[in-house]
């Protein structure tokens, strides 16, 4: 059984995001990813206890995806040197010219966020 909320932003106009509560639903989470973003290349962050409760293997099934694992989880790891750091990962394994970074998280008042950079490599 799934359940699926609409959650609405009061501080912003007509803003708002869903979220669906339930049982195995990692499993059909990468279609949806794939209708969404299919011409950009897929790139995971996730933090060591979705790698450790088995969640990420579970979301990419068999699929050869890069990730940054972020280690340690939590608080102390929301700092510019692990955005450094995952930003250095995606260019490590070249995504592109553009990168466009895309991250959903309802736990902030904005749940969306997109980042556009072109690095440049001297």
């Amino acid at each position: 059984m799934m359940l699926e909320h609409e959650i609405k932003i009061p501080a912003v106009k007509a803003a708002s995001y869903r979220i669906k509560i339930g049982t195995e639903i990692l499993g059909s989470l990468w279609p949806k990813i794939e209708a969404d973003f299919g011409k950009y290349s897929k790139f995971v962050v996730t933090d060591e206890n979705i790698v450790l409760s088995r969640h990420l293997q579970k979301l990419l099934d068999q699929r050869n995806v890069p990730a940054f694992i972020i280690s340690p989880a939590g608080e102390t790891s929301k700092n510019i040197d692990t955005l450094i750091s995952i930003i250095e990962a995606m260019v490590k394994v070249y995504l592109g010219r553009v990168l466009r970074a895309n991250a959903r998280n309802p736990g902030v008042e904005a749940p969306h966020y997109e980042i556009i950079f072109s690095p440049s490599i001297y």
